[in-house]
């Protein structure tokens, strides 16, 4: 319960400032001739790590709630447009680009911050074949 009352209070006090950076992210990646001309749609998503997560992460790394870094975050999603019939390869290929030309645009408005890694599931994917970057 307090850890559910502790995230509805980080939600609170920074879901405001969250949708502007969705915003200007949003508008940037919209902007980008690149992603403009080989995408179908983007989006860019607000999201808050649920109780339960936050709690086994914070049980897993033995952190507490501040130490997370991840509690608020920003999901960027994007529909590659139709190229014809790539080759399956290539069509990873294409999407793999696309996604590292979003992180390119992200950068640009938001540097990422010194000390901090990305996280590249890209060219690394996870075991159960999630792909994403994470970046901070």
């Amino acid at each position: 319960r307090k850890l559910s009352s502790s995230l509805q209070q980080v939600h609170a006090e920074y879901s405001s400032l969250l949708e502007e950076a969705a915003a200007r992210i949003r508008a940037a990646l919209k902007a980008d001739p690149i992603l403009r001309t080989h995408t179908e749609s983007i989006r860019v998503q607000a999201r808050m790590k649920s109780a339960y997560s936050a709690w086994s992460k914070m049980r897993r790394k033995q952190v507490t709630l501040t130490e997370l870094h991840d509690v608020l975050g920003l999901r960027i999603i994007f529909k590659p447009s139709q190229s014809g019939r790539l080759p399956t390869p290539h069509h990873w290929q294409r999407q793999a680009i696309l996604c590292y030309r979003a992180l390119e645009v992200v950068h640009r408005v938001y540097p990422p911050l010194l000390g901090r890694r990305i996280k590249d599931y890209v060219a690394c994917p996870k075991q159960n074949g999630y792909q994403s970057l994470h970046s901070s």
